[in-house]
């Protein structure tokens, strides 16, 4: 056994304040100002990832097609939460504009229900991709969340429509996936 803990012990050990620091706010202050910092606090980290990923990617957001946004988005959630955190996929709309991203497994919605929090619990999600995607560059019209995996749906999906014309079109017409 080392001193220097592992990436994944760290990770744990972040969880676990996470989680008890929502619990230690929302007992003496309530969920809804849990929730709120939540949400606030989320949203410049993932500002700070989005800006992490387009520096990485080398590229600015009026050379993203839509399979390269889909790509920075992926790499934003990883940066964030590892794939035994979250199961996303991300759909094809007919919108161009438009990115869905369809959560079936998030480990934060399980440590909050296994804490007795979950009837209280407001997921920050539209707010870590508006954090997101404004890191990455891009004005968005409109972040809205159609089915939450804390309310029983199936699956989170979210939907994200950008200001028209913000993905650029490849030349042949075709869009990536």
């Amino acid at each position: 056994m080392t001193a220097e803990p592992g990436a994944s012990e760290v990770q744990a050990l972040w969880w676990l304040h996470d989680g008890r620091w929502y619990q230690e706010v929302a007992s003496r202050f309530g969920h809804g100002t849990a929730n709120e910092i939540n949400a606030a606090a989320l949203r410049v980290v993932a500002v700070r990832v989005g800006k992490t990923v387009a520096r990485l990617m080398g590229k600015a957001a009026d050379a993203f097609d839509h399979g390269d946004l889909v790509r920075a988005l992926d790499l934003c959630r990883r940066r964030m939460w590892p794939d035994r955190y979250l199961r996303v996929e991300y759909a094809e709309g007919d919108d161009p504009d438009e990115v869905t991203l369809q959560l079936t497994r998030n480990y934060a919605l399980h440590m909050v229900r296994l804490a007795g929090s979950l009837e209280h619990y407001r997921c920050p999600c539209d707010e870590v991709r508006a954090g997101w995607l404004e890191g990455l560059g891009f004005a968005v019209k409109e972040n809205r969340t159609e089915g939450c995996l804390r309310d029983g749906d199936p699956a989170c999906v979210q939907v994200s429509r950008l200001c028209p014309n913000s993905i650029q079109r490849n030349t042949d017409g075709a869009r990536p996936v």
